[in-house]
């Protein structure tokens, strides 16, 4: 198994080229599988909270992804053994019951805003793409998301950013551009990041399996 990372500040356009990665090597011959591992996915279960207590709760900080299951389930895939991905509920800061099941693939993209913040996941990591986009288009991104999806006022996006988005990728997210293989420009189109990453994992994962004879 082949794990590839995507990391960037929120609005960057990680999740978005992840998301295309993974349907464009569903039709490609040199990936004959492929599954995608959001970090938001394990967030921590806090239905033990109230909904108040929930909403202090600092989403952009390590401590609030439970990197342990993470782990876990890294090593049941290593292993060949399925896992069931946590299913997050944003609007109510809790797990759903159940989970997607997502059989070993030959190829795993683990995207996420606070991949570099764990060691170990960093090291589990076998290639890792960092996507830099300007921070002012990342806000208009996220302003324009977070009106649409969440109903929030462009003054509480820029608040919020400022506050608390900005400081922690600071912090914990940008140091994944120094960590990583290639480095993308997210003001690029989707289409020509995709053809990017297929062209550069194509050669990696060609020049690794005959390195390694078996590799799966």
């Amino acid at each position: 198994m082949f794990v590839l990372g995507i990391a960037g500040a929120s609005g960057s356009g990680k999740s978005t080229l992840a998301e295309a990665l993974l349907l464009r090597c569903k039709q490609a011959p040199e990936f004959p599988s492929a599954a995608l591992i959001p970090v938001d996915a394990y967030y921590r279960d806090l239905a033990h909270l109230t909904f108040a207590e929930r909403d202090l709760i600092n989403f952009d900080h390590p401590d609030a992804i439970e990197f342990t299951l993470m782990h876990e389930h890294l090593d049941q895939l290593r292993r060949g053994h399925p896992i069931d991905l946590p299913t997050y509920d944003f609007s109510r800061h809790t797990r759903v019951e159940g989970g997607q099941r997502i059989d070993p693939p030959e190829l795993l993209v683990i995207e996420g805003l606070l991949l570099a913040a764990d060691e170990r996941l960093c090291n589990e990591l076998d290639f890792l793409i960092f996507v830099e986009t300007p921070l002012p288009l990342c806000l208009e991104r996220r302003i324009a998301r977070d009106a649409k999806v969440r109903g929030r006022s462009p003054d509480s996006v820029k608040e919020f950013w400022i506050q608390r988005v900005l400081p922690m990728y600071e912090q914990f997210g940008r140091s994944a551009q120094q960590r990583a293989n290639l480095t993308l420009s997210g003001e690029a189109s989707i289409a020509q990041m995709v053809e990017s990453v297929v062209a550069t994992l194509t050669a990696t994962l060609a020049a690794t399996r005959a390195a390694t004879p078996g590799l799966k």
